[in-house]
C-alpha cells in the first residue's frame, strides 16, 4: 500500500535551531511530492515562559506523559496518517506519543537528531566542551553525576530518568519502526548503544538547490571565500575550524564569514 498521508510530530525548542529547518524542508519536500501532510508539534517555549514550576513539572513529566499521549490519540483519530515521522520528542511530547502510534496500529519513523535517547548533553560533549561517551560506556548514570544537561543536578536526572524509564520499557525497540540518522558516524553510535541495524537507516540532511533555475554558474570570488552557516555553540566545532584557518589564510589568503 502506497503511503499518502503522513504525520508528522515534531518539539520545538525555545530557541530555533538545525531540527526546526529539517522539519520544515522535509515536510516541503513531501508536499510537493503530492502527499498530504499533517502536523503535531509541541513548543517548548510556551512551558518556559509559565515559569519554574511549570517547567520542573513538564521536565518531571519528559519520560511519560498522560496528557501527551492522549493529545496524540485524539490527533491520530483526527487525521487517520498512515505513517507517522516523529523528531524531537523532548520534552514537551515525550516519548509517550509512540505508544499512542502503537495503540491506533500506525508504524513510526523517527528522526534521530541527537544522542539524547543515550547521552545527557545529546551531543557526546562533557560540561568542560570534550569529546565524551560515557554514557555508552558506563550507561545512563554518568550524565546523571557529570550533570551534563545545562550543569545542573536537576535537569540532568529529569533527562536521565527519561533515558532509564524508555530503555527498561524498550519503547525504541516496540514503538520505533524504523530510525533515520544524518551519517554512518551516528549509526556507528547508536549500534554500539543497542538498536538493531535493521531498523537505522542512514539519510543526510538537504537543502532546496540554490542555484536551481539558474543557467551560469556565478563566478568564484576573489580570494577564495569559505562560509560557515550555523549555530555558534562550541560542539559545531568552531574553535577547530578557527585554529584550522590559521594555516590555510596564511597560504591562499581566502575569507571566512561566520553566519
Amino acid at each position: 500500500m502506497a503511503i499518502r498521508r503522513i504525520l508528522i510530530a515534531h518539539n520545538r525548542y525555545r530557541w530555533p535551531g538545525g531540527e526546526d529547518v529539517v522539519v520544515a524542508e522535509e515536510t516541503r519536500i513531501l508536499k510537493n511530492a503530492g502527499l498530504e501532510v499533517q502536523e503535531h508539534f509541541a513548543d517548548n517555549a510556551k512551558v518556559l515562559n509559565r515559569g519554574k514550576f511549570a517547567t520542573a513539572k513538564a521536565l518531571w513529566q519528559s519520560a511519560w506523559s498522560k496528557q501527551s499521549y492522549r493529545a496524540m490519540l485524539a490527533r491520530l483519530e483526527e487525521t487517520h496518517p498512515q505513517l507517522v515521522h516523529a523528531h524531537n520528542l523532548w520534552f514537551s511530547l515525550t516519548p509517550s506519543i509512540l505508544a499512542a502510534c502503537r495503540k491506533q496500529g500506525v508504524p513510526v519513523v523517527m528522526t534521530l537528531h541527537n544522542f539524547r535517547i543515550f547521552c545527557a548533553a545529546g551531543v557526546l560533549l562533557n560540561r568542560k566542551g570534550q569529546a565524551c561517551i560515557d554514557c555508552l560506556a558506563k550507561g545512563s548514570l554518568a550524565g546523571l553525576l557529570g550533570r551534563c544537561y545545562h550543569g545542573g543536578y536537576l535537569p540532568s536526572l529529569a533527562i536521565t530518568r527519561m533515558q532509564l524509564y524508555n530503555h527498561r520499557r524498550r519503547t525504541w525497540l516496540k514503538e520505533v519502526d524504523r530510525f533515520i540518522v544524518p551519517s554512518k558516524f551516528c549509526r556507528s553510535l547508536f549500534l554500539r548503544y543497542g538498536l538493531p541495524e535493521d531498523k537505522l537507516i542512514v539519510k543526510p540532511h538537504s537543502v532546496g538547490d540554490p542555484l536551481a533555475g539558474i543557467n551560469r554558474l556565478p563566478e568564484l570570488p576573489t580570494p577564495p571565500r569559505v562560509l560557515y552557516l550555523g549555530r555558534l555553540s562550541a560542539e559545531k566545532g568552531l574553535f577547530t575550524l578557527l585554529q584550522a584557518w590559521r594555516a590555510v589564510e596564511k597560504i591562499h589568503q581566502a575569507e571566512l564569514r561566520l553566519v
